[in-house]
């Protein structure tokens, strides 16, 4: 089973065709939501009711830096705003993640 986390719970993550994706994988029982990140409280809880048993991490860094989790993800999803694409995408390359952006950098 793929496993995955989610960088950015905004609209895309939580409400757009990105939940689609994610939703149409997870009930194939191909993939799973691990892990989230948002540092915003309101989108935070939002996120919690769509990605029930997923670890929730307030920043990129709080998650790369959980060793433990790291070894369990097969990847990430970042649905940040654009102009964090770049320095959240090389961060989680460095830790020799699978990159899925929602917009290109």
């Amino acid at each position: 089973m793929l496993k995955f986390a989610i960088i950015g719970c905004g609209f895309w993550a939580v409400n757009g065709n990105f939940l689609h994706f994610v939703k149409d994988s997870i009930n194939s029982k191909e993939a799973v939501i691990v892990a989230f990140v948002e540092p915003n409280e309101t989108r935070a809880e939002a996120a919690k009711l769509v990605f029930k048993d997923a670890q929730h991490y307030l920043s990129t860094e709080d998650l790369l830096n959980d060793d433990l989790m790291i070894r369990k993800l097969t990847g990430v999803f970042i649905t940040t705003p654009h102009v964090a694409h770049y320095v959240t995408a090389r961060m989680c390359l460095e830790k020799r993640l699978n990159v899925l952006l929602e917009k290109p950098m």
